[in-house]
């Protein structure tokens, strides 16, 4: 009894799954096969692939729109001085100390990073260490920037009274 139970139970949790993989799966046939049978040419057909920068599909008559890309987005590069560097060929990897005036926004610690990566891409793994003001270099830092291989910024929010 409890065996049927079992089976029901594993038929009911495997039955909502495989139906929308199949509806997945047919659907997207269907689709490809309406696109494929199109007669009617003034009727919208979607570009493969999507344009590169766009985030939207673009229909196929349709004039181009030209959207923003984050790499557009101008940041202003703050005052900052790199203080220590300390390189590992042997393991690709590289840590800069970066000494930065005041507190920064993490789009302008983006924009270090990047700075800072252009003169150093034979490393796999660069990771910068942001320190502000009264810090020493060991002691902590109130920021970081990590290429592993891509960026990733994360605040210690540590600071020095």
């Amino acid at each position: 009894m409890d065996e049927q139970k079992a089976k029901k139970v594993k038929v009911i949790t495997i039955g909502p799954i495989a139906l929308v993989f199949l509806l997945l799966y047919y659907g997207i046939r269907y689709i490809d096969y309406l696109n494929e049978n199109n007669s009617n040419a003034d009727m919208p057909t979607l570009n493969e692939p999507t344009p590169t920068g766009s985030s939207t599909p673009r229909i196929a008559n349709e004039e181009p729109v030209n959207e923003p890309s984050i790499q557009e987005k101008v940041v202003p590069l703050p005052k900052f001085k790199i203080i220590s560097e300390e390189k590992n060929e042997t393991v690709s990897k590289c840590n800069v100390n970066v000494q930065l005036d005041s507190e920064i926004s993490e789009e302008q610690i983006e924009a270090i990073g990047n700075k800072i990566r252009e003169t150093r891409t034979e490393y796999k793994r660069l990771y910068i260490f942001y320190l502000l003001p009264k810090m020493k270099v060991g002691s902590g830092c109130w920021a970081t920037s990590h290429f592993l291989p891509d960026m990733k910024v994360e605040f210690t929010g540590f600071i020095v009274p």
